[in-house]
């Protein structure tokens, strides 16, 4: 885009994702001995799309397109004496609307920015759970480890709405596939604008 322009192209973006949570801490029953806290942190994901561009100068466009985003985020669940550790992973197809502006005409780097909104595919949460029998009334004595675990892989796509919005901002560096086709190598990160949750729980930080 730097050098060479045309009006509208067309373009095959991948690359990696950096998800950032909507709400860091989530509590259910705050004032209640070991009720339920679950922290989010972010974690890296990828995507893939393909894109049509509108060339406004040689240095600015606005694209959109389709892609498909898979997000990751880091997940600490806690309920009573059970711990959960993994991450959770969502599936979505995406309709981003983006400005990009060319930094150099020596070197094919852009930033970008603009909305999106999400179509759920999937969601699960996959992990390990910790069981700590240590702060049980009579743990077996005949078992010698104070803990017990567990891994797990729940398909978790009821507890989260469909529709998903929020802002992108991407680094990329542009190539050629051939003399029609350019493609780009790049890292987008990913900010949620609404609350995903479909139940109705309170947040203690966002």
């Amino acid at each position: 885009m730097c050098q060479e322009l045309s009006k509208f192209e067309n373009r095959l973006d991948f690359g990696t994702t950096l998800s950032i949570p909507y709400k860091k801490i989530i509590e259910t029953s705050p004032g209640v001995p070991n009720h339920p806290t679950t922290e989010y942190s972010s974690n890296y994901g990828y995507f893939l799309e393909w894109i049509v561009v509108y060339n406004i100068t040689s240095k600015l466009e606005i694209n959109t397109g389709l892609n498909y985003n898979y997000s990751r985020l880091k997940i600490d669940d806690k309920i009573g004496l059970i711990e959960n550790k993994g991450n959770l992973n969502t599936s979505y197809f995406q309709l981003p609307i983006m400005i990009r502006y060319c930094l150099s005409d020596k070197f094919p780097f852009s930033i970008s920015g603009g909305p999106y909104i999400g179509l759920l595919f999937n969601a699960k949460n996959k992990g390990t759970s910790y069981i700590d029998r240590s702060g049980l009334p009579s743990p077996d004595p005949l078992i010698g480890s104070s803990s017990i675990t567990q891994e797990y892989n729940t398909n978790v796509s009821k507890k989260y709405k469909t529709i998903d919005l929020g802002f992108s901002v991407q680094l990329d560096y542009e190539f050629k596939l051939n003399m029609k086709l350019k493609g780009l190598i790049l890292t987008r990160f990913n900010y949620g604008l609404t609350n995903i949750l479909t139940d109705n729980i309170n947040s203690a930080s966002s």
